[in-house]
C-alpha cells in the first residue's frame, strides 16, 4: 500500500494529462482520490491490537482502584453457576438484576440473579450491557 500511494501523485498527474478538457480532468483527479482512499474506509476503526490495548488498561484501572462497599453491592439469587454449560444472559437494567440462566436439560433450566445496589448500579449494569456482545446480537436481530 505505501508504494501505490508514493506513486500515486505520479498516477494522478498521468491521468490529468490525458484529460481532454477540465472537467475530465476534475473527475479524474476525484476518481483516483476515492479509489486510493477506499481501503481507509473498508478497515476496521481499531486493529485488534488496540482493542487488547483498551482492555488491558481497563482492568488494571479496575483492579487499582480500591473498592468502596458503598460504591456498588451484589447479592446472588438463586444456586451458583455451573461451569462448562451453555449460559444466558439477560440484564433488567430496572430492576437493577442480571440473570444468568444455565442449562440443566433439553427442557430445565437453573435461573441464577445478582441484585446490584449502590450509585454506581446504573453505569455497571450500563457497561455490562455495552461489553456482553452476546447481548447486543440478541438485541440487534430482535429489534
Amino acid at each position: 500500500n505505501q508504494h501505490l500511494l508514493c506513486s500515486a501523485p505520479f498516477i494522478n498527474f498521468y491521468f490529468l494529462l490525458l484529460s481532454t478538457n477540465a472537467m475530465d480532468a476534475l473527475l479524474n483527479g476525484f476518481s483516483l482520490l476515492f479509489i486510493f482512499e477506499l481501503d481507509d474506509y473498508i478497515l476496521p476503526l481499531f486493529a485488534g491490537i488496540d482493542i487488547e490495548d483498551k482492555l488491558v488498561i481497563n482492568a488494571h484501572d479496575f483492579i487499582m482502584v480500591p473498592p468502596v462497599d458503598e460504591d456498588l453491592s451484589c447479592k446472588q439469587i438463586g444456586p451458583d453457576v455451573p461451569q462448562d454449560v451453555k449460559l444466558y444472559v439477560s440484564i433488567v437494567t430496572e430492576q437493577k438484576v442480571i440473570n444468568i440462566y444455565s442449562r440443566e436439560s433439553a427442557t430445565k433450566y437453573n435461573k441464577t440473579s445478582f441484585v446490584f445496589e449502590g450509585p454506581q448500579t446504573s453505569k455497571f449494569l450500563k457497561t455490562c450491557e455495552d461489553s456482553l456482545q452476546c447481548i447486543q446480537h440478541f438485541q440487534d436481530i430482535h429489534d
